[in-house]
Order: structure tokens, then C-alpha cells, then sequence
């Protein structure tokens, strides 16, 4: 791999969030991009937009460890995963994805030494979504 290049991991590429970090990266020379996700989209199995897929399941460490020899030449990782298994039950579904993500951090902080940088993302529920209905500005 060229040494300039940046290698990124997008966990949740296959989300709202996580899609649109995967197209803009993937359209800069500078970086390779690969995208993980509980199962690879539809028509996003090949290279053909610069990025690759991989399938893992973020709360199973094994999931992980199948894929775990594609993370060694990670440089950054991007965390824009979400599940919402535990419902309305606020607890229950912050429980899930706090280890999720957890898990997948450390799947590859122990097989990426040149990890530099972990981006944390925060999806619809910064705005507080997840309380209910809310008044947005017209």
C-alpha cells in the first residue's frame, strides 16, 4: 500500500451517514475506503465505486475476528454504526450500541498498529429524537 495513502474503516457504511463519508472519501485519490456493515448491500459487493464491503456483526467478537486481517493497515476508522435492537426502552438500545461499538474498537485496535484517528458520529438521536417529538424551525 502506498504509504500516503489513508486506509479508513466505515462501521454503518450502509447507513445514512455512514454512505455519504464512504462516497466523499472514496472520490479522493488519497484514501481507500472500506465499508462494514451486518451484510453487504445490494450491488455494493465489487470495487467499483473505489470502496470495499466487508460483513461483520459488530456485537459478535468472533464476526469480527473472521474479518479482522483486513483492519491491519487501517489508519482511521469511522463509527457511524447503529442498531435499534432494545426498541423505545432508551437504556436497553444505548446498552447495544455502546457495544457495538466498543467491540469493533477493539477488534481493531488490536490488529491495526498505524491506527491514527477514530471518528465517533452521532446520528438523528444528538438532536434527541429518541425523546419524542420535537419542534424544528420553519
Amino acid at each position: 500500500m502506498d504509504e500516503q495513502k489513508k486506509k479508513v474503516l466505515i462501521a454503518g457504511a450502509s447507513g445514512i451517514s455512514g454512505s455519504y463519508i464512504a462516497q466523499e472519501l472514496s472520490s479522493r485519490s488519497d484514501w481507500q475506503v472500506m465499508g462494514l456493515a451486518r451484510t453487504i448491500p445490494p450491488g455494493d459487493s465489487g470495487n467499483d465505486n473505489g470502496m470495499s464491503f466487508l460483513a461483520a456483526d459488530m456485537l459478535e467478537p468472533s464476526s469480527l475476528e473472521q474479518v479482522s486481517d483486513h483492519f491491519n493497515d487501517l489508519t482511521h476508522l469511522v463509527y457511524a454504526g447503529y442498531s435499534p435492537m432494545g426498541g423505545s426502552d432508551w437504556a436497553a438500545q444505548t446498552s447495544v450500541n455502546s457495544s457495538m461499538f466498543e467491540i469493533l474498537v477493539s477488534a481493531v485496535c488490536r490488529a491495526a498498529p498505524r491506527l491514527q484517528r477514530i471518528l465517533l458520529m452521532q446520528g438523528q438521536k444528538y438532536y434527541g429524537s429518541h425523546l419524542g417529538s420535537y419542534k424544528t424551525p420553519t
